[in-house]
C-alpha cells in the first residue's frame, strides 16, 4: 500500500510539472479594480512629481493602467543610473520589496493600503552619491570630431579607427604617488576634443577630480589638458598641469552633462577624471 502510495505521490508531482511548463497551472486571480483605485488614491497625495513609483508585482502589469488613469508613472523596473532616484515608493502584490534596493532606506513601516496591496516609502540617505560617471560611461555619447566610440572595451568605450590610447576606460592611474581609480581620456591629437556627452543627470554639486599621471608629468610636454564642463547652470573651464596632481573642483550641475577634454599638444597626455553627483 506504501508503495502505491508512494507512486501516485510521484505521478501527481509529475502531472504538476507538466501543467507548469505547459502554462496550465491556474494562476492567482486579479485583485479587484476597486483595491488598485484606493491604493492610487493614497500614492497621488503623498508622492511628489519628483518621486518615482515602482510596481512590485514580481514582473506583472496587474494594476499599471488603473494606475497612470490616476495620472501616477509607476515603473516595472528602476531607471539607470538609480542614482537619480531619490524618493522611491514601491506598491504591489509581493509582500516583500524587490532585491537591490540597498541604497535606500525605510522612512516607515510597510503599509497595507487596500486589500492584498502593499506599499513601502523608501528615501536615498542625504549626502549621498546621486550619480557616478564610472556607472553612466556604457550609455553616454562619446565622440573625437566625427568619430563615435562606440567600440566595445573591456573597461568601457573605444574608438574604432583611432590609436589604443585613444579610449574611455576604467583604469587605475597612479598621480603624485598615490594610485586612483579614475577615467582614462586622454585627448585627441591636433587639439581635437575629447566629447563626453552623459545626457541628463541629477541636479546637484558635481564633484570632479582629475590630473595627469605621474608619467606624463615627468614628460617634455607642458601643454595643459583643458576640461570644459557643460551643463543648464553654464560652462566652467578647468585645467590639468603637470605636477598639479589630483585636483578637487565642486560645482552646481543640472540638465544635461557634458564634458569636452583638448590639448594643443597630445603627446604624453595621460589625463584621467572621476566625477559624481550629490
Amino acid at each position: 500500500m506504501t508503495r502505491l502510495l508512494d507512486y501516485a505521490l510521484l505521478l501527481g508531482l509529475a502531472v504538476a510539472v507538466l501543467l507548469s511548463a505547459a502554462g496550465f497551472m491556474p494562476q492567482a486571480p486579479d485583485l479587484p479594480d476597486s483595491a488598485w483605485l484606493k491604493a492610487g488614491r493614497t500614492l497621488a497625495k503623498r508622492a511628489s512629481r519628483q518621486d518615482t513609483i515602482l510596481l512590485n508585482n514580481g514582473g506583472s502589469t496587474e494594476g499599471l493602467a488603473l494606475l497612470r488613469d490616476q495620472e501616477l508613472k509607476p515603473l516595472l523596473a528602476l531607471p539607470e543610473p538609480r542614482g537619480r532616484v531619490q524618493k522611491l515608493w514601491v506598491l504591489g502584490r509581493r509582500a516583500k520589496p524587490p532585491a537591490g534596493l540597498d541604497a535606500f532606506h525605510p522612512t516607515g513601516p510597510a503599509e497595507a493600503v487596500a486589500p492584498g496591496l502593499t506599499l513601502w516609502s523608501l528615501q536615498r540617505p542625504g549626502g549621498s552619491t546621486l550619480w557616478r560617471a564610472s556607472e553612466a560611461l556604457e550609455m553616454a555619447a562619446i565622440t573625437v570630431g566625427k568619430t563615435r566610440c562606440s567600440g566595445h572595451h573591456p573597461a568601457g568605450r573605444s574608438c574604432p579607427g583611432l590609436p589604443d590610447w585613444m579610449r574611455v576606460t576604467r583604469e587605475q592611474v597612479t598621480i603624485s604617488g598615490r594610485s586612483h581609480h579614475c577615467l582614462w581620456a586622454h585627448p585627441p591629437a591636433q587639439g581635437t576634443p575629447l566629447v563626453i556627452d552623459f545626457g541628463p543627470v541629477p541636479e546637484g554639486e558635481l564633484l570632479l577630480r582629475h590630473g595627469l599621471s605621474d608619467a606624463a608629468s615627468r614628460s617634455g610636454n607642458t601643454s595643459p589638458v583643458e576640461l570644459r564642463i557643460f551643463s543648464a547652470h553654464g560652462e566652467r573651464l578647468l585645467r590639468a598641469h603637470n605636477q598639479a596632481g589630483f585636483q578637487a573642483e565642486r560645482l552646481a550641475v543640472k540638465g544635461r552633462l557634458k564634458l569636452k577634454i583638448r590639448a594643443q599638444k597630445d603627446g604624453m597626455r595621460h589625463y584621467c577624471f572621476s566625477a559624481e553627483i550629490r
